[in-house]
């Protein structure tokens, strides 16, 4: 296992970082300085991958400190959610424990199957992740656009539980970098 710490590994552990020091925004409910910082936090998401994709430094380390990142900065959201947009949670509470149960429910199967919660980095994963930071920026900064953003996300992320299902169901031990269910199956290359 590759354990040199490349770009992108050193992305994954700003990611880390920055998530956890984005809590004390919430706490202060400095909801400029957050979003700025999430904002950031968010972008370190789509460039670790891409540096180690086009430059060649993917590793199993590297993949899996992804995963570590991602699910430490997109478990960290419901936390801020409850700090900053706690009102908008609880007139939505219906559709979000709906979203967020299907995203349990994957986990557990995916737990249970393979003995670890497996990192997929399917493309839906990553249409996921550009949904929850769309919706939750615009629900931290108050925009119009935020109800229909939590509609969005919402569909992505269960589309996205289903393809894992799906996979889980399909695949005989945990594998890195499946990209799709397609791609899975052979129907795309």
């Amino acid at each position: 296992m590759k354990l040199l710490p490349t770009l992108p590994n050193i992305l994954s552990f700003a990611r880390i970082f920055l998530t956890i020091s984005l809590y004390f925004f919430a706490f202060m409910q400095n909801k400029g300085l957050f979003a700025i910082i999430f904002a950031i936090t968010a972008f370190t998401d789509v460039l670790d991958g891409f540096i180690a994709r086009k430059f060649n430094l993917e590793t199993e380390f590297g993949a899996k400190l992804d995963s570590i990142a991602d699910r430490i900065f997109y478990f960290s959201i419901i936390i801020w959610s409850w700090l900053l947009i706690s009102d908008f949670i609880l007139q939505n509470k219906f559709l979000i424990s709906i979203t967020l149960g299907a995203l349990f429910a994957t986990e557990m199967f995916k737990l249970i199957k393979f003995g670890n919660l497996g990192y997929f980095h399917l493309y839906s994963a990553k249409a996921c992740a550009v949904s929850i930071f769309l919706f939750f920026f615009s629900a931290v900064l108050q925009l119009e656009i935020t109800q229909t953003l939590l509609y969005l996300m919402s569909v992505i992320i269960i589309l996205h539980c289903v393809e894992e299902i799906i996979l889980t169901l399909l695949i005989d031990k945990s594998k890195v970098n499946v990209k799709s269910l397609f791609h899975h199956l052979g129907w795309l290359k």
